[in-house]
């Protein structure tokens, strides 16, 4: 079984200044995304467990990204392929879909493994862009997947929304993007990052794929950057509540104590004494 991770180096979320203002980057420091690394995880557990299984990594970059393809090495990948592009900086997700997709049709393959979401743009569409490219069945936001390889099939278990999760059988090839809570990623220690270190990574140039970059119009622009909205911040007061009323309040947001009266009476009286409290607390009007 032949396994492709498709791989994006991204800002590191904590190491980062950027000047709103200006739109320039002062200072970057660049990681593998978290998504593709749970992706390449998978990969790696799985040749783990089944004979036979080579895993792939890929990415779109220009040669500074080759530092993210030496760490999937050193995570358990066979090979690495780095595809230069110069203009990378303005590329953008269907760009990058079309290009990797190109790339990935000259190679053996049995499933195309993604993350769901890169963090810096946020897009989730190169999973989904590649399985189009390719005519290839596509299964997204995947939580857990069983490999069923004498029938070529997958059974996956994706994340529709919140808690809810819907299970797919699907014949392979196909594509998988993966959810963030599909793994934990192993830990990569510097000494296997240095065996690899002198390990051979593939380089292409985009020229090779027969892919003119300049004929691919954009089908995303960016307008401009703004700061985020600050968030409201809900005020409580505590005082003469209980210990038992203060923690309902935390655990409700603060909300104001609502007013509330029980009634023991038959339906019949009841009625009336219902209507005047509905009326008191502005529920009904007595016009």
């Amino acid at each position: 079984m032949n396994i492709i991770v498709c791989v994006k180096r991204v800002p590191h979320p904590e190491i980062i200044r950027y000047d709103i203002e200006t739109s320039s980057v002062k200072d970057i420091v660049y990681v593998l995304n978290p998504y593709d690394r749970v992706a390449l995880e998978e990969a790696v557990r799985i040749k783990e467990m089944l004979e036979k299984v080579k895993v792939t990594v890929i990415t779109l970059g220009p040669p500074e990204a080759e530092d993210i393809l030496r760490f999937c090495l050193a995570m358990g990948a066979d090979n690495a392929i780095l595809l230069l592009v110069n203009s990378y900086i303005n590329n953008d997700a269907f760009a990058t879909s079309l290009i990797l997709s190109k790339a990935i049709s000259l190679l053996p393959y049995d499933m195309i493994l993604c993350g769901a979401v890169s963090i810096d743009d946020n897009s989730a569409f190169v999973g989904p862009g590649i399985s189009e490219f390719l005519n290839l069945p596509l299964i997204s936001n995947v939580t857990k997947m069983n490999i069923l390889v004498e029938e070529r099939k997958i059974i996956a278990y994706r994340r529709v929304r919140k808690v809810d999760r819907e299970v797919v059988e699907c014949a392979l090839p196909a594509v998988i993007t993966v959810d963030i809570d599909l793994n934990e990623p192993r830990y990569v220690s510097s000494e296997k990052i240095l065996k690899v270190r002198e390990k051979e990574i593939t380089k292409l140039n985009i020229e090779s794929l027969n892919v003119d970059l300049g004929s691919i119009e954009a089908a995303t622009k960016v307008i401009r950057y703004t700061l985020p909205k600050p968030r409201l911040k809900k005020v409580t007061y505590f005082e003469g509540l209980s210990p038992a009323e203060r923690l309902k309040m935390i655990m409700t947001g603060g909300t104001p104590k609502k007013s509330s009266r029980l009634i023991q009476k038959s339906p019949q009286d009841a009625v009336s004494e219902i209507i005047q409290f509905l009326i008191n607390i502005g529920v009904l009007s007595n016009e």
